[in-house]
């Protein structure tokens, strides 16, 4: 929680937890048991997400949601999910990007079993995002 609270204070902060390697701990850290933990972690990612540094990580980001693997797929949307819950002006950041197309696509599809978790989550992505204010909703 304290690593959350440095990545928050300035850019030069973050660059230091950047240059330590300390990114793929934080990105294991969002998929603990633990609330607290996987919270602090999320918040700490998204607080990295505003440093230049961490740019390439939005395009991870991109592949992790496009992944061919439905469980890795998955887990994309959730951490997508989660950030966008996490703080409005990253929930911002994320729409403006390919992101939007990415939810929208994978949303629009037709409900099926065998990929209904990926629709459901990119489809709460795109209802946290509208009562955000961040779109508006279509027909």
């Amino acid at each position: 929680m304290s690593l959350t609270n440095l990545a928050g204070l300035n850019d030069q902060l973050r660059v230091k937890i950047l240059k330590e390697k300390a990114l793929p701990d934080i990105e294991n850290y969002m998929f603990e048991e633990h609330d607290q933990i996987r919270q602090a972690a999320t918040e700490c990612m998204c607080n990295l997400v505003v440093c230049k540094e961490t740019v390439q990580w939005l395009e991870i980001l991109q592949r992790l949601c496009l992944h061919d693997n439905i469980q890795i797929q998955h887990r994309g949307l959730v951490i997508v999910y989660n950030m966008m819950n996490a703080d409005p002006e990253l929930a911002k950041k994320l729409i403006e990007s390919e992101i939007l197309e990415i939810l929208t696509v994978i949303g629009k599809q037709e409900d099926s079993p065998k990929r209904q978790e990926v629709i459901d989550v990119a489809r709460s992505c795109l209802t946290s995002a509208m009562n955000l204010g961040i779109i508006k909703p279509f027909s």
